[in-house]
Order: C-alpha cells, then structure tokens, then sequence
C-alpha cells in the first residue's frame, strides 16, 4: 500500500518535471507567423516576376506580329522599271527603308524582352525555391509543436491518472 502511494507520488513528480521541460521546449519553439510572413513576401516576388514574364511574352509576341506584318508588306512590294525604287503598290506612303529599319529595331527590342525576361524567369524560380523551404520549415516547426503539444497532454493524462489512483489508494 505505501509502496504504491510511494510509486505514485515519485511517477507524479518525474511527470511534473517532464512537464515542465515540455512547457519550456513549447515555448521556446520558433513562432510561425514570422516564418509566414517571410513566405508571404517571396510569394508576391514569385507572383510579381511571373506578371513581368508575362507582360515580356505579350510584347515580344506584339513584335514579332508587326515584324510579320512589314515582312508580308516588303514582299509585296515591286522595283519601279524606271529608277529601280522598291514600293509597294497597294501603299504609297509605305516606306520599304523605314519598315527595313523597323524590323531590325524590334528584333533586337525581342531580344532584349527575351534577355529580360530569362532574368525574371531566374527571380520566379529562386523565389519559389524559397517559398518550398519556407513551406518546408512551417511545416516541420508546426509538427513540432503538435508533437510536444500531445507529449504534454499525455504528461499531463498521466499526471491526472494517478492523482486519481493516488487518492483511491489513500482512502482505502
């Protein structure tokens, strides 16, 4: 009878430190909501390089439909017999030198998109390699906590368990 009373109180106390360290490993865990806050930021960079890759691609493509538009317009166009001048003939304000000009502008303008855009597509996927970490890390810090959360209700169960046999076994 006192062996037991004796055993119970000694369980109590080892679970009330256990307790305790449990408590202390809680609250010394790493707070979410920075690490959240953190992930928020990298998701808008990720979502704002994805935008500007976006807006590169519509450029590039309204490029390449004008280049498409002069070139379809230069094969149109005929040499005067007389003094050997290219024109188009369905278009006489249309200036075969200007539209020669403006297709070599616009592919180096696509190239530029183009370079530009690689360098957003670069800051997209840091940003959502970053993101993945941080989802990694909330992850495993918020199993850690519900770990030590049922660690303690466990204590805690254990703790009330034998308060409850530790009476029952005095009263007898």
């Amino acid at each position: 009878h006192k062996e037991c009373i004796s055993k119970l109180e000694h369980d109590n106390k080892e679970n009330s430190l256990d307790l305790i360290d449990v408590e202390e490993e809680i609250e010394d865990s790493p707070d979410t909501s920075k690490l959240d806050d953190e992930k928020s930021h990298y998701q808008k960079m990720a979502d704002e390089s994805r935008a500007e890759m976006s807006d590169k691609k519509s450029l590039i493509n309204e490029n390449k439909h004008r280049i498409s538009h002069l070139e379809i317009k230069i094969d149109g166009s005929i040499d005067c017999p007389k003094c050997g001048h290219e024109f188009d003939p369905s278009d006489k304000g249309f200036d075969l030198d200007e539209a020669d000009k403006e297709i070599v502008k616009l592919k180096k303008n696509n190239e530029l998109l183009t370079s530009i855009g690689l360098d957003y597509k670069a800051s997209y996927n840091k940003a959502l390699e970053k993101v993945d970490s941080l989802s990694s890390r909330i992850k495993k810090v918020a199993d850690k906590r519900k770990s030590l959360e049922r660690e303690k209700n466990a204590i805690e169960n254990d703790i009330s368990e034998n308060t409850i046999k530790l009476k029952a076994t005095k009263s007898k």
